[in-house]
């Protein structure tokens, strides 16, 4: 599982798109291409609420992963995430799509079956 942070209040916070984190993002928006589209396109209150429940998800999905394996975590956020980002500040949607592509990316190696190439007669 890779981990992404974000800094609110003053702390770095880990933020995770776990199966649980995708699971809650699918009930919310109804899968992942429509929290993208509620990110970025639609009104500004809209984008507002969208940010604001996803981080709230990897924020929660974060803090279960660090708190499963023993990692040390920074003191919860009192409020939502919304209290503590500043509107002009593009770091949060940044945090949300870099911990989603992170996530996401698949290292594929291709082995052939045989030790050595095989030559036709």
């Amino acid at each position: 599982m890779k981990l992404s942070y974000i800094e609110l209040a003053g702390a770095k916070h880990p933020l995770c798109f776990s199966l649980s984190a995708t699971e809650e993002i699918c009930e919310a928006f109804g899968d992942t291409s429509s929290m993208a589209d509620a990110i970025t396109a639609g009104s500004d209150i809209d984008k507002i609420k969208a940010i604001d429940k996803v981080l709230t998800i990897l924020l929660a999905a974060g803090r279960r992963y660090c708190e499963t394996v023993g990692m040390e975590l920074p003191p919860a956020l009192k409020g939502r995430p919304a209290d503590v980002i500043d509107i002009s500040d593009p770091s949060a949607v940044n945090a949300i799509f870099s911990t989603l592509q992170k996530d996401t990316e698949r290292t594929i190696e291709a082995k052939s079956k045989n030790a050595a190439p095989t030559q036709d007669e």
